[in-house]
């Protein structure tokens, strides 16, 4: 291990790893480097580097977690599982698991990156699968069982939205073939912006719907806050009716299926059959919020309006995700500045 000053003034360490090769870290400061270069030598005397399989080994053990996050965590640095009968056995970290943790280098990060992308991961896919391996290197710095997490001072990626390219009219060919239970729940989640899946949508209970005020009470765990939605009057109408077939049971779910079962297992299959029977191409049954959001904004609603019905915190929110969706109500708004430059008269 060597520490000396670059001609720019930041300080390198240079350390030697396990497989020979020299790498080397920057920092701002000469304490930075002093104290970093003397807890790789300390680490180095007691014979306690880790490896990152050791320390994502370390931190699944110090935490509860589900058994699925616990398989992606173990294929990560492992490989094989579910993933090797796709033809996909080796772990997109696999290559570093042997690498001590705290040698990782940004080039080893950039690597990762592109060992995803090669694998089929689209960018937030990558952006998932980066956070998970960077969890595990953060807490082990935290724990002082690395001299620093390797890629800590390195940006993430976020991932680019994509333009919502699902269109009202497609829903409108979709809806006649689906299951009258799903035709409801299709509704439901449009003309309440919901998010429709289980959280938001498959577990709202009558007890949320307030039908001398028209309003339903709709709890948002993604966001942890709760918003109040303003169906229209057909969606109310409808709903007392099925809200007394079912006995005024207020614990009883919105949108069950047609036997009085809570979860929609087979939600997925049932949306893309009637896709196809539609002649549509298959699109996310998720869509059928980011439509709702579309057609209000298409339609001229003010943003702020569609950012509550959505149940964003601010109108920026919604702007950043859907000002495609307004061309209309862009056009209107420029047509106002024709003549700008005239006296009034």
């Amino acid at each position: 291990m060597s520490v000396f000053r670059r001609s720019d003034g930041r300080w390198i360490v240079k350390t030697k790893g396990a497989d020979g090769k020299w790498r080397q870290k920057t920092f701002a400061s000469e304490a930075e480097a002093r104290k970093a270069d003397a807890g790789e030598a300390q680490q180095e005397r007691a014979g306690s580097r880790l490896t990152l399989a050791e320390v994502v080994v370390k931190y699944v053990q110090s935490r509860q977690m589900a058994a699925s996050t616990k398989s992606q965590y173990a294929w990560i640095v492992a490989g094989s599982g579910e993933r090797a009968k796709n033809g996909k056995p080796e772990g997109y970290a696999q290559f570093l698991a042997d690498r001590y943790a705290d040698s990782l280098t940004r080039s080893d990060l950039e690597a990762f990156r592109e060992k995803c992308r090669a694998g089929g991961c689209t960018p937030a896919s990558v952006d998932i699968w980066e956070s998970k391996l960077r969890a595990p290197l953060k807490w082990a710095a935290s724990e002082e069982l690395i001299a620093a997490d390797p890629w800590g001072r390195f940006s993430r990626i976020k991932a680019p939205r994509g333009r919502r390219s699902d269109h009202a009219d497609d829903f409108r060919r979709v809806f006649p073939f689906l299951r009258p239970w799903l035709q409801w729940a299709a509704k439901t989640a449009v003309l309440l912006a919901l998010r429709p899946g289980k959280a938001e949508l498959w577990d709202l209970n009558w007890s949320s719907v307030d039908f001398g005020r028209g309003v339903v009470s709709v709890y948002m765990p993604k966001v942890k806050a709760t918003k109040t939605a303003y169906p229209p009057q057909s969606w109310l109408d409808e709903a007392r009716i099925r809200f007394e077939a079912a006995g005024s049971d207020r614990n009883a779910p919105v949108c069950p299926k047609r036997d009085g079962t809570r979860l929609q297992s087979d939600v997925r299959y049932q949306w893309r059959t009637a896709c196809r029977r539609a002649g549509v191409k298959p699109f996310p049954f998720y869509s059928l919020r980011h439509i709702a959001a579309t057609e209000m904004l298409a339609a001229g609603a003010d943003i702020a309006a569609v950012a509550a019905a959505l149940g964003h915190s601010t109108p920026t929110t919604t702007l950043r995700a859907y000002a495609h969706a307004m061309p209309e109500a862009q056009k209107a708004a420029m047509a106002k500045l024709d003549g700008v430059w005239k006296e009034k008269s």
